[in-house]
């Protein structure tokens, strides 16, 4: 978008500019979070992290949706997180603006679409936290199969463990950190042991609808002889997490390595019978249809079954297998929600984005749903951050319009916020929502360039007497006249080789044409950066 600045911001800008060389680049930006078209999925209540790589910089800001929200010096895996009551859902656009020593700047973008869900219990007390097992005594320190331990473990962390030959034991968690502990289960056996059972005892009634998701940690081995069962809800092809001297991960190509750990996420859509599986956050399933439940697998329970054969056809005999769980979390996810559009109405027209037009009537936000009314005092209207009284709103739909009022300068930025909202327990905004936007200048000029008299591109190569020209059409969408002044700039690898300068004068609601000469050049430019430098406010 093309700014209005005033006369001193010009100089100080042409003086940066025609100072700053761009040499070979320096800077590099990678590994953006989130990564560009992704879809990032948070909890009611979380926040949002966002984090880049960025070698060879000076500075470093982070910007989203226009808005700088973190600064940084020297080169760092950098990392900002923001509570979702501060975001904006939908699309979000995150920027990464980096300058190296010479003040040259640098930038990478991503956009990504933003949902928040809120969790359920699956069963009533059931926490929707994720469990940890840190707090094990050390009479775990060594493996055990003492049925007083095993009991006392029971009572005091909701799993039972059955099963002939079944040890339990504290081992280090998955973060690795000091004071982090986990869970082993150790089924022994000379020849097999298919008799461990691992059961959560809280869930024992069936979940009817909605998307049950079951998140942990796990490691597990020998990877080619244990035959881990997982009962719960049907996957695609069965229960099983691993079986059959196969090192994938059952209905996956994920392969397994021994000693590590894999963050297992499963999501069952109970009203549609599908199932979604990611590993470490890569998704290997994604909603394919599941097999028809079964005695074991209908939502009324989870239980995992460490198990191992040896038989000497089939394996080297292993004698121990095991199964290792941390951070293990189970519950009840509602529908995404988030903002599926937002823009602005203009002649009764709508249209997405986020810059709006000087003069557009209303702002609008499309909802994944609505269910139930909004009222004007439902949603506010903010100003560069101050709230200002909006002209009210109309429902149609899942679509909210709100008013713009009178008197908005061009380049303010406006935030329209919609309160959470309840009745009777059930809500109509299950999360507040805010969109960002920008009013676009008062005033807007269009051009085409030209060279030698023919219609060129923004880069082009220019020689010693080209004759170089800037067709623009300068609009004036206020209620009162402008005196603009058209700066034009060429650079030459960054710097500035010439500038250019027109006054036009436009009438209120009103557009001219005009033609500008750019300065000539007194030598070749192979490749030249023909550009719209600012746009100056002079006032009548």
């Amino acid at each position: 978008m093309k700014k209005i600045i005033s006369l001193l911001t010009l100089i100080t800008l042409i003086f940066l500019a025609s100072v700053c060389v761009r040499g070979a680049d320096t800077v590099t930006i990678s590994d953006i979070t989130p990564s560009d078209t992704s879809s990032v999925e948070l909890v009611s209540g979380s926040s949002l992290t966002l984090s880049a790589n960025v070698l060879g910089a000076q500075l470093v800001q982070f910007v989203l949706d226009e808005k700088t929200v973190a600064e940084f010096e020297g080169e760092a895996v950098y990392e900002h997180n923001i509570p979702m009551s501060e975001l904006s859902l939908g699309y979000r656009s995150f920027k990464i603006v980096a300058y190296d020593a010479d003040g040259n700047q640098y930038t990478d973008t991503s956009v990504f679409k933003l949902f928040v869900y809120t969790r359920e219990p699956v069963n009533p007390g059931i926490s929707t936290e994720p469990q940890t097992f840190d707090n094990i005594s050390d009479k775990y320190a060594e493996r055990t199969k003492d049925q007083a331990l095993i009991d006392a473990f029971s009572d005091e962390h909701g799993w039972t463990l059955t099963g002939t030959d079944v040890y339990l034991q504290r081992v280090a968690g998955a973060s690795g950190a000091e004071g982090d502990y986990a869970i082993k289960v150790i089924p022994y056996g000379e020849v097999s042991n298919a008799s461990a059972v691992f059961k959560l005892d809280a869930w024992t009634q069936k979940v009817t609808s909605g998307i049950v998701v079951v998140d942990f940690d796990m490691m597990y081995g020998p990877i080619d002889g244990a035959h881990i069962q997982m009962q719960s809800f049907p996957l695609v092809t069965g229960s099983f997490i691993t079986t059959e001297k196969k090192t994938n991960v059952y209905d996956t190509d994920f392969i397994a390595q021994t000693g590590q750990w894999i963050h297992f996420t499963y999501e069952y859509d109970v009203d549609n019978g599908t199932i979604s599986i990611s590993l470490n956050g890569d998704k290997y399933v994604n909603k394919a249809k599941a097999k028809a439940p079964d005695v074991n697998n209908n939502l009324s329970k989870f239980e995992l079954l460490p198990q191992f054969w040896s038989v000497a056809s089939y394996y080297t005999k292993n004698y121990w297998s095991h199964m290792t769980l941390d951070n293990f979390n189970v519950y009840i996810k509602n529908d995404e929600y988030t903002v599926s559009d937002y823009g602005y109405v203009r002649g009764g027209v709508l249209s997405s984005g986020s810059e709006v037009p000087f003069g557009s009537e209303a702002l609008y936000v499309s909802l994944a749903s609505i269910d139930g009314e909004l009222t004007d005092s439902d949603v506010e209207l903010l100003a560069d951050g101050v709230p200002v009284a909006h002209g009210g709103i109309t429902l149609d739909g899942s679509t909210v319009e709100v008013a713009l009022p009178s008197g908005l300068s061009g380049g303010t930025e406006l935030d329209l916020q919609i309160k959470s909202k309840s009745e009777n327990g059930d809500a109509i905004i299950p999360e507040a929502v805010s969109a960002h936007y920008i009013l676009s200048q008062e005033s807007d000029v269009s051009y085409i360039f030209a060279k030698n008299g023919e219609v060129t591109s923004s880069n082009t190569s220019i020689v010693e007497n080209d004759i170089v020209t800037a067709d623009c059409t300068c609009i004036n969408m206020s209620s009162s006249d402008k005196e603009l002044l058209l700066i034009f700039a060429v650079r030459e690898s960054g710097r500035i080789a010439s500038i250019s300068a027109k006054k036009v004068t436009v009438s209120a609601h009103d557009s001219i044409d005009a033609k500008l000469s750019l300065a000539p050049i007194s030598r070749s430019i192979s490749n030249a950066e023909l550009t719209l430098h600012a746009i100056v406010d002079l006032g009548l």
